[in-house]
């Protein structure tokens, strides 16, 4: 490791963010949402522009409360977590529709988006975690 470090992460101020999957199967994901405002945020969606698959929620993400979505087999979850660490199962707020994102090998396209109007207007905190998963004998 050089005296710099190793850069374990990209920060991307963008609405559309490329996320590589160096792997060569499928990969789930640790979605993060967290609402640093003072509002309420409806229809949180993050949408893979590719596969045109999402995941949202229709109930309203509190004021400084997260959503934490993992879509990894065997292990998935919504999950979310109040100001006090409190912690309540969001699966029945899961929109029909909604898919458990699965990251394909080489780059995909997510997207953040609520219907409160241009998200630009929030503090809305986004974190995608991901392993790259390899397909073995």
């Amino acid at each position: 490791i050089n005296k710099n470090g190793v850069n374990s992460g990209i920060y991307e101020p963008n609405r559309i963010v490329n996320v590589v999957n160096d792997g060569d199967g499928e990969s789930g994901l640790i979605i993060t949402i967290e609402n640093m405002s003072d509002n309420d945020i409806l229809f949180i969606t993050v949408h893979d522009i590719l596969s045109n698959e999402f995941i949202q929620f229709s109930e309203p993400l509190p004021a400084k409360n997260k959503i934490i979505v993992n879509t990894n087999k065997h292990n998935k979850s919504a999950v979310c977590v109040d100001e006090s660490g409190n912690v309540n199962n969001w699966l029945n707020y899961l929109v029909t529709g909604s898919t458990w994102l699965q990251l394909k090998p080489g780059t995909n396209k997510l997207r953040c988006s609520t219907t409160n109007g241009n998200i630009d207007n929030y503090k809305l905190k986004v974190i995608i975690e991901h392993e790259n998963n390899y397909i073995g004998v």
